[in-house]
């Protein structure tokens, strides 16, 4: 099973399936666990711990699949949100980017 494949398929990857990934990954590219853990920067420990029980850190989870050469692909993962304006819609430039959340309950 292919790392990105597990990304893709529609439903929400459990640790066990992106651990395993990554391990098979990191073995197709035939390195040892101390070798992505020097590529990556992320500790050996982590690294084993991460392969055995699927826990990391989202830092050390990017820096592992920067390692491994799949980093670039996880924007593919996360869709651009869709057009929410007409003129998004049609392309126009938006006379005001919006960089927060409307505020719920406030009425007009």
């Amino acid at each position: 099973m292919m790392f990105v494949d597990v990304l893709r398929r529609g439903e929400t990857p459990g640790v066990a399936a992106l651990s395993e990934a990554v391990r098979n990954r990191r073995l197709g590219l035939n390195l040892s666990q101390e070798d992505l853990a020097k590529a990556s920067g992320v500790p050996l420990s982590t690294l084993k711990k991460f392969e055995r029980t699927g826990q990391i850190s989202l830092a050390s989870f990017l820096a592992i699949c920067d390692a491994i050469a799949v980093g670039h692909r996880l924007n593919d993962v996360i869709p651009p949100a869709p057009p929410s304006t007409l003129d998004e819609v049609e392309g126009r430039t938006p006379r005001k980017v919006r960089k927060r959340a409307s505020p719920r309950g406030r009425q007009p």
